[in-house]
């Protein structure tokens, strides 16, 4: 037994020289001199540490997805804090104070907030900044007699944390190797690493689970709080005949039967996607979300690009995805153009162009050659002058 609390306690103690290390977070907590984790505190996904002079409890955990620091999400985060407070049986909890401050060279949101227990008035202080992927939170709350001593044993714990990976730039420029690109729209980006984990969930909800390279693109908009906007495009293989103003009305109800059937899906809209005209259709998952779906045809068939709001009201998906549209380039042969057979070209005149020049140019060529042949018929000279 004793040996056993001995090893324990050259793990503890070689542990708090290196510094604790979340590995889920992907940084290593080094904290103040009188703070250590409590039993059980300590995991790759969190630490709970308390101070031995009684300062309070400090802890470091993360939320899923790399968000800017700013002083909108700052406020953002206030809330969140603020439901931390109250499950601890804090009352009368409320923000007085969200900025954002540079700590240990990261912009670091900085969030003050007070309440009330049995034990008085209450003061907690939260620390938040971004990583790879994520954004790393701290918090310290204690007494109001002691927050001021708290506050800087956080700050300390925070200026002094190694982190693995900064956060990445957002990455604008998205494209699939099957053949088409975009850039995305102000407050987009491509998902960053276990980012994707989320967005496949939502692709997985409308029939797409892979979300391959070589057939898709995705990219998110996450918010502070709250589960982030969504869009991903991929290759379907799916050819219709020339789709254009001429023949748009009866191409979208051949591609409306083939994507939603007899439902209630309202017809597209036609849009210019890229180079080409393209289609819009406006409708709203089973989740209540507002989902779109802009489909354009090329080479490989039809590309979908499906957009799922997660906090975004439907305005702001459809600013969204307008606003990709033009972005849209297509490559491969001929730019990307669908392929389509003369059947369908043939179809296509007949049925939407009939008086175009491609479809009476043959029947007026038919008729001069048809009215030249009479003409020369009756031309012809007759047996008697050829005796005479």
């Amino acid at each position: 037994m004793h040996l056993l609390a001995l090893l324990l306690s050259l793990h503890l103690n070689a542990a708090e020289d290196e510094g604790w290390r979340l590995g889920d977070l992907g940084v290593t907590v080094h904290l103040p001199a009188g703070w250590q984790p409590k039993r059980g505190g300590w995991a790759d996904w969190e630490l709970t540490a308390s101070s031995s002079k009684g300062l309070g409890q400090l802890k470091v955990w993360a939320t899923p997805f790399q968000v800017e620091i700013t002083p909108e999400a700052a406020q953002a985060w206030g809330g969140m804090y603020a439901e931390q407070m109250e499950k601890a049986s804090i009352s009368k909890v409320g923000v007085v104070g969200a900025t954002v401050e540079e700590i240990g060279g990261r912009p670091t949101a900085v969030v003050k907030l007070t309440g009330s227990s049995s034990a008085g008035a209450i003061t907690g202080w939260f620390m938040a900044f971004a990583t790879s992927g994520k954004v790393v939170h701290s918090r310290v709350i204690s007494t109001t007699r002691r927050s001021t001593r708290a506050a800087t044993a956080l700050r300390k714990t925070v200026e002094a944390m190694a982190v693995d990976k900064p956060p990445k730039p957002p990455q604008k420029a998205v494209s699939s190797t099957a053949g088409f690109a975009a850039t995305l729209p102000d407050g987009w980006r491509a998902p960053i690493s276990k980012e994707y984990e989320t967005v496949r969930e939502v692709s997985a909800q409308l029939g797409e689970e892979n979300l391959s390279p070589d057939e898709c693109w995705a990219a998110i908009r996450p918010p502070a709080v709250g589960d982030p906007d969504v869009i991903f495009t991929c290759s379907t293989y799916y050819h219709v005949g020339p789709l254009d103003e001429h023949s748009f009305k009866g191409v979208e109800a051949e591609v409306h039967e083939r994507w939603f059937g007899n439902s209630d899906v309202p017809p597209a809209e036609r849009v210019t996607v890229g180079d080409r005209t393209g289609l819009y259709y406006r409708l709203t998952a089973g989740s209540g979300k507002p989902t779109r779906l802009l489909m354009a045809p090329y080479t490989g068939g039809m590309m979908t690009a499906w957009g799922m709001g997660g906090v975004s009201d439907e305005a702001t998906m459809d600013a969204a995805m307008l606003a990709l549209a033009p972005t849209v380039t297509f490559s491969g042969e001929g730019g990307g153009a669908p392929i389509i057979g003369a059947d369908k070209w043939i179809a296509y005149y007949l049925s939407y162009r009939p008086f175009s020049l491609v479809v009476i140019g043959p029947v007026l060529g038919l008729l001069g050659l048809v009215g030249g042949g009479v003409m020369l018929a009756r031309r012809r000279p007759s047996y008697d002058e050829d005796e005479d």
